[in-house]
């Protein structure tokens, strides 16, 4: 028989900790006996040789390799690094969502280097707000929330999560990032917690 799995995370190289289950399965039905194709998208740290049981057909979908961002839950953020992309008018507005600190030059100069790789015609910067500003997140260094936790957080709020309605389900948010969703509901709570301690303590309450 033939099997085509379409997937949007892979271990990208063998040893790498990508999504282990899918080639788990892939390989388990190769074992089998039949032919295994795995459509996935393509990555600049994807490298399978040909001797492996499975045959991958990876696909470009973006102009420039650094816009290759979705897919195989890149440090937790690949699939929310970029969040909408509004056009009308001929023009076009993007939010995105920065996960590592960086100046307002840097974020300049970056965004100048993309303008002219992508020919656009003209562009500014309508606004720049830290993601750490709250000062709740100011605990103490026993209190601080883990980067595994933090970065979960800020996907979560990304996706919705915390909207009234919510935007997404923790399901969904866990399939976003590739984890079980048991993992996010416990990282979640966990950060919930140290943030609530955080602002109880804070300066506000210190009458």
């Amino acid at each position: 028989m033939n099997v085509l799995m379409v997937t949007s995370s892979y271990p990208k190289f063998p040893g790498d900790v990508t999504a282990p289950f899918v080639e788990s399965i892939a390989r388990s039905v190769a074992e089998r006996g039949h032919a295994v194709d795995v459509v996935l998208p393509h990555h600049p740290d994807l490298r399978r040789d040909g001797v492996e049981p499975v045959r991958f057909f990876p696909y470009r979908y973006a102009p420039l390799e650094r816009w290759s961002l979705w897919g195989y839950a890149q440090s937790l953020v690949a699939d929310v690094h970029v969040k909408p992309l509004m056009v009308e008018g001929g023009e076009a507005q993007l939010k995105a969502i920065l996960t590592h600190p960086t100046s307002t030059q840097e974020l300049q100069t970056r965004l100048q280097e993309l303008a002219k790789e992508a020919s656009w015609k003209a562009w500014e910067m309508l606004s720049l707000r830290p993601v750490d500003a709250d000062p709740a997140l100011a605990a103490s260094p026993a209190d601080r929330m883990t980067i595994r936790q933090a970065e979960i957080l800020k996907i979560a709020h990304a996706l919705g999560y915390y909207r009234t309605p919510r935007g997404c389900t923790l399901d969904e948010v866990a399939r976003t990032l590739g984890i079980s969703a048991n993992a996010i509901h416990k990282n979640l709570t966990a950060a919930e917690q140290k943030i609530v301690t955080a602002y109880l303590s804070g300066s506000l309450w210190q009458a």
